[in-house]
């Protein structure tokens, strides 16, 4: 691993991928495009980039949704290691796991979140009070500026559920 990457003890993947299957399947196996595809599967893979080798397989109708296969903290040895997520695997709850596992996880979020800036640090190490206690969909930053955001998120339950940095978020 080189750069940044090599600071991590492993690096853990999970996606899924869905596929059509024959339509007489369509009552154990909905798909979620009914007209296109009315039965399909997705085959959800936690793979270790270390090891070249995968954690847990599985398949499920493909109208389950993601999050529902993503790895829970306490079956695997996270401490210093690094979780990729696509946008379907949210669960703030889970990454809180991780987290409090001392591993570490960068996650493509849905757009309907928006967690509160804590902080914000540059690369020059400098810290940007400005930023300080704004929604992240507030912050309008320009093409050349990058910072690390240390942000929290709410839910329903918990005013404070996980803090994670944000790495690269830039304007559109």
């Amino acid at each position: 691993a080189e750069g940044l990457l090599k600071q991590f003890d492993d690096i853990h993947i999970q996606d899924g991928s869905s596929l059509a299957i024959n339509d007489l399947l369509k009552t154990i196996f909905p798909g979620r495009f009914t007209t296109t595809a009315p039965a399909a599967i997705e085959l959800h893979v936690y793979f270790s980039l270390r090891y070249q080798s995968f954690h847990g397989v599985d398949l499920a109708p493909d109208t389950v949704s993601e999050y529902k296969f993503m790895p829970k903290a306490q079956n695997y040895d996270l401490k210093n290691t690094l979780s990729l997520f696509d946008r379907g695997y949210n669960s703030i709850d889970d990454l809180h796991d991780i987290e409090e596992a001392q591993g570490y996880f960068l996650v493509r979020m849905k757009d309907n979140l928006n967690p509160l800036a804590l902080s914000a640090s540059h690369k020059d190490q400098r810290q940007e009070k400005y930023f300080r206690n704004k929604p992240l969909h507030n912050i309008k930053l320009n093409r050349k500026e990058n910072y690390d955001f240390h942000v929290v998120f709410n839910n329903k339950k918990n005013s404070a559920v996980c803090a994670s940095s944000l790495y690269g978020i830039r304007s559109p």
